[in-house]
């Protein structure tokens, strides 16, 4: 007798599956041939039979029974095979129940005929018990493997809608921002969109005095579950850190030395931090190999690439950044997006790349002075292809 039991590992560990006990379901109008079906299924091992003499009671015992797998004839009355396929199929908890027909027509055209209908399988009357048994066994296999996939793709979906919404907990919310505005006079204005997997964006801000306050991004290398950890740890270690130095060269050097003892070889982030001074017009920050900021002031409409460039974090374990000043009077801005926004391809495969980032903020703080983030977002959207292949991040600082 064949093992009644198979086990698959479709989360890691094994799920083991019993097949005798999976519960069968016959239909026919024949007794004799529902008693040949069942003799031969329980000498096979098999224990929890169900028998239909027609398709309108075999309809009754699927609600009531709930099988997974029916054995069913044709040619039937009161409802035949097709009437019961068509019910099946029409039913979302049945539309994929395994259903083995056992038909007299062997004709091609019967047998497609019974295919397209929704026929899982199907073999010629009179029954070889053999191969019944064999497609029998093959049918629930697949169909329990199928079954524990499904549940094990929504756990993990359950499972990584949770971690997103985890790492947006992480990053300022809206009264943050509020609170910057209040306190500063500057805005912040910030757009997040995910990829289908988890990914290694995560921004911050924070107060420093009364005077200034901090703003910086990061961009953890590779995707998924790795890269999600490591803005946890990140978050962690800034708010553990405390800020003494006016400095965002220092401020890199400090998380290089803390990532460099965390990440895993071949891990590495990506990271700008500006410290701002408003009541002084004054910006300073430092890039460890970030996208290109691009810096403007929407009064005189202008707008340049600023210099991300600086060591990876985390690759070594003592790197030194450089500072660089800049005026920041009322009127300018700070446009900080990770390299989704660049690299992300457009309908014909072309990215946008930093020039052409550069060239849409250009055109926003012309024709969209009031709400040039807003007009970023909208013709970046317009032309991209969807859904994103890494996560973007995008924040918009103006004075």
């Amino acid at each position: 007798m064949p093992s009644d039991s198979f086990s698959s590992t479709p989360s890691g560990s094994a799920v083991e599956f019993t097949l005798t006990d999976r519960p069968i379901l016959i239909v026919d109008d024949e007794e004799i041939i529902r008693e040949f079906v069942k003799m031969h299924l329980m000498v096979d091992g098999f224990e929890n039979i169900e028998t239909a003499e027609n398709g309108a009671v075999a309809l009754e015992k699927v609600k009531a029974f709930n099988p997974d797998l029916i054995i069913l004839d044709m040619k039937m009355p009161v409802l035949d095979g097709f009437g019961v396929l068509k019910a099946l199929r029409s039913e979302t908890e049945t539309e994929d129940l395994p259903v083995l027909v056992t038909s007299a027509l062997d004709t091609h055209e019967g047998r497609n005929a019974i295919l397209r209908h929704g026929a899982s399988n199907l073999m010629s009357k009179p029954i070889d018990a053999e191969i019944m048994l064999r497609r029998c066994r093959d049918m629930l296999e697949r169909h329990l493997l199928i079954q524990e996939l499904t549940r094990y793709r929504l756990r993990l979906d359950h499972e990584l809608s949770a971690a997103r919404d985890m790492q947006r907990q992480i990053v300022p919310s809206d009264e943050d921002a509020k609170e910057i505005t209040n306190r500063y006079g500057c805005e912040i204005a910030a757009h997040y969109q995910p990829s289908s997997e988890l990914g290694g964006d995560f921004w911050g801000i924070r107060n420093i005095d009364e005077d200034r306050f901090m703003l910086f991004t990061a961009d953890f290398s590779g995707h998924g579950v790795a890269a999600s950890l490591n803005t946890f740890r990140l978050d962690a270690i800034i708010k553990e850190m405390e800020v003494t130095s006016p400095s965002p060269a220092d401020f890199l050097a400090n998380i290089n030395a803390s990532l460099y003892t965390l990440l895993e070889p071949g891990q590495f982030a990506t990271m700008l931090c500006a410290i701002i001074e408003p009541k002084n017009d004054r910006l300073v920050y430092a890039g460890a190999a970030a996208p290109e900021p691009i810096f403007g002031n929407v009064t005189t409409q202008n707008a340049s690439l600023l210099d991300g460039s600086g060591i990876l974090l985390g690759v070594r374990e003592s790197s030194t950044y450089e500072d660089k000043e800049i005026e920041f009077p009322k009127g300018s801005f700070m446009f900080l997006f990770s390299d989704a926004l660049f690299e992300s391809p457009n309908q014909d495969g072309k990215a946008l790349e930093t020039e052409g980032v550069l060239e849409l903020t250009q055109s926003a703080i012309v024709k969209s002075p009031a709400t040039p983030f807003d007009f970023v977002l909208s013709e970046f959207y317009k032309e991209v292809s969807q859904p994103l292949n890494d996560d973007l991040t995008a924040i918009w600082l103006s004075h």
